[in-house]
């Protein structure tokens, strides 16, 4: 009889009832427990990358102003190489070296945000600048990586 009665004192198949851990808290403590440990440890790493990508960013960005900088010279000293026979000429190819300079301070001088912002911005104010200029740069991109490209093939025949 005594067996009977330890029988009705356990909860039906599949429930917990009042039942304790090792430590006193209920399977109920300990599965929220866990939960908030893996939402806390999946906030952690997505912080670190989202820390990684931003660090990422900042570098190509830095490292594309150099480049745009360095361009802006090489299209001056072209100006003037060109100034000599076609003065004309000149004062054109100095304005897109100049243009060049202000793109690199530009986006040295702004965060990754602001310029995501800018361009949030611009795409509202101008949709059709904003995807003209999206093409144009598509453009400039891929023929440049079609460049980059070739010139790695001949690289590696020689």
């Amino acid at each position: 009889m005594g067996s009977i009665q330890n029988d009705m004192a356990q909860p039906p198949i599949g429930t917990t009832g009042n039942r304790t851990f090792g430590n006193g808290g209920s399977l109920s403590d300990a599965a929220t427990h866990a939960a908030q440990r893996v939402q806390h440890d999946a906030a952690a790493a997505a912080r670190d990358v989202k820390g990684q990508a931003a660090d990422l960013a900042e570098k190509t960005k830095q490292t594309g102003a150099e480049r745009m900088e360095k361009v802006a010279g090489a299209v001056h000293t072209a100006a003037d190489s060109i100034g000599k026979d076609v003065p004309e000429a000149a004062g054109y190819i100095h304005r897109a070296g100049n243009g060049l300079e202000n793109a690199s301070r530009f986006l040295r001088n702004n965060s990754i945000e602001d310029l995501l912002n800018k361009a949030t911005q611009l795409a509202r104010d101008q949709p059709a600048a904003f995807i003209g200029g999206s093409i144009a740069a598509g453009f400039l991109v891929a023929r440049f990586l079609m460049s980059s490209a070739g010139a790695t093939k001949q690289n590696t025949k020689a």
